[in-house]
């Protein structure tokens, strides 16, 4: 860890530090939505929860890709839905903290 996360604040919406680019959160799920978690204070610092088809929906299983740039959801209705992983960045750093899925 370096010493760029003290003067980043606990409420830097990102996973990885923009001085050393070493990853400073992780992305977890915890009760349907998913958390932005410190892994020193093992604690959640934002949340974002997802609407999908115009409703709020919890997530049940989340796994991110081996490039480290998609992810993909697992929604309640069983459905799959794969999202950039940049969209959720700008999601944690909405004031709403809101990601909005649209279907292709």
């Amino acid at each position: 860890m370096c010493g760029h996360v003290f003067g980043l604040g606990p409420h830097y919406p990102g996973r990885y530090c923009i001085y050393c680019g070493r990853e400073i959160a992780t992305v977890r799920l915890e009760d349907g939505q998913i958390a932005l978690y410190d892994p020193q204070t093992e604690t959640a610092r934002r949340y974002v929860a997802v609407i999908f088809r115009s409703q709020q929906r919890p997530v049940t299983r989340l796994e991110l890709g081996p490039s480290q740039s998609r992810m993909r959801l697992f929604l309640d209705d069983g459905r799959g839905i794969e999202v950039d992983i940049a969209q959720l960045i700008m999601a944690f750093q909405d004031s709403e903290e809101v990601l909005r899925i649209e279907e292709a």
